[in-house]
């Protein structure tokens, strides 16, 4: 019997099409159409938080999703002393954003 977890399909996205897209494509929201649209998300029951991690050294984002508050908590302490990423964590209902202020802002 094999006990090895069968690893998780590749899924290609093409993000470059939304990248390269002029500005017309997309409607301009005012300040109150965003704050009513930011409280509009919703998680899968499953999940307890997504944290969206940015690298400003690299410029890059990635997105770590976790089950457990346990397993959440213990990947914020484990960045929090990481000047370079800021991460934005949103729960069933909170959204909270930690970052790293620049010394000579």
């Amino acid at each position: 019997m094999n006990n090895k977890r069968k690893k998780k399909p590749y899924i290609k996205t093409d993000w470059t099409i939304i990248k390269n897209m002029p500005d017309e494509v997309f409607p301009e929201l005012d300040f109150e159409e965003c704050m009513d649209f930011a409280g509009n998300w919703e998680l899968r029951d499953e999940y307890c938080t997504v944290n969206r991690i940015y690298n400003k050294k690299t410029g890059k984002v990635s997105e770590v999703t976790y089950k457990s508050p346990k397993a959440a908590q213990k990947f914020l302490l484990s960045k929090q002393d990481d000047q370079h990423i800021d991460i934005l964590t949103a729960t069933q209902s909170e959204l909270y954003f930690f970052y790293h202020r620049n010394d000579d802002a």
